[in-house]
C-alpha cells in the first residue's frame, strides 16, 4: 500500500505475538529526525489508543527497530476484527514523512464499511498532467485508481483513505490528454467493492 519508492519507510509487521516497527532509509544522503506516532483506530475511523516515541533518528540505507509491543495489549482497548494499526513518522514540524497499516486479522473477517469516494478539483497545469483531490467519508483500504484506456501512471495506488484527510493525486500521461478525459474514464475502486453483497 506504498507508493513506488520511498526515500523513508515505516514497517511494521508481527513475530511471535509482537508488533514490531521498523524506520528504513533508502537513500545514502538521507538523515532524518522524527517522531513515532502508533494509533489503533476503528474502521469507522475513531482513534481508540495512540503510543508515541520522539527522538527517533535515522540515516541512508539503515534500517532499525523503533517500536514493539504485543498483539494482545495494543489492541487491548479495541476489538481486532474491528480495528488497524496506523503508523506513521512525523517530521519535527508535524509533517508526513511516512506512513503504513498493520492489519491484525484479514479482512474477510472484517465487515468493512462502503466507501464513498469522491474526486474533485481537477486542474491541468501542462497537456500531460491532471491534478485532483481524493476524499472519502469512511476508513478506506487498498484504493485503486484506473484510467481504463488512457495510457500513464498516478502518482500513488493501493492506498488508504481516512475520513479526515483530503490527498492530492497526480496522473502523468504517456501522451496529450484532455481533463475531460480523465474525468470521464477516472475509475476509482477500494478493497470493500469486491466484495458479494
Amino acid at each position: 500500500m506504498r507508493k513506488v519508492y520511498q526515500e523513508v519507510l515505516v514497517s511494521p509487521y508481527e513475530f511471535d505475538d509482537y508488533i514490531c516497527v521498523y524506520v528504513v532509509v533508502e537513500r545514502p544522503d538521507v538523515t532524518i529526525s522524527c517522531s513515532l506516532q502508533v494509533q489503533v483506530v476503528t474502521w469507522k475511523g475513531e482513534v481508540v489508543t495512540t503510543f508515541t516515541k520522539d527522538g527517533i533518528q535515522g540515516k541512508g540505507y539503515t534500517g532499525v527497530q523503533v517500536w514493539n509491543g504485543s498483539v494482545s495489549d495494543t489492541f487491548q482497548a479495541s476489538s481486532i476484527t474491528e480495528s488497524f494499526l496506523y503508523v506513521s513518522l512525523l517530521d519535527t514540524g508535524g509533517m508526513l514523512i511516512a506512513d503504513n497499516i498493520f492489519l491484525p486479522s484479514s479482512l474477510v473477517d472484517v465487515n468493512l464499511p462502503v466507501a464513498h469516494i469522491t474526486a474533485a478539483n481537477f486542474m491541468q497545469p501542462d497537456n500531460y498532467t491532471i491534478q485532483f483531490t481524493l476524499s472519502t467519508d469512511v476508513v478506506t483500504p487498498f484504493v485503486f485508481l484506473d484510467s481504463e484506456t488512457m495510457l500513464g501512471n498516478f502518482n500513488d495506488n493501493g492506498f488508504l483513505m481516512m475520513p479526515d484527510k483530503q490527498l492530492d493525486m497526480v496522473f502523468t500521461s504517456w501522451e496529450n490528454i484532455l481533463l475531460s478525459d480523465l474525468k470521464r474514464y477516472l475509475t476509482i475502486r477500494s478493497v470493500r467493492d469486491t466484495y458479494n453483497n
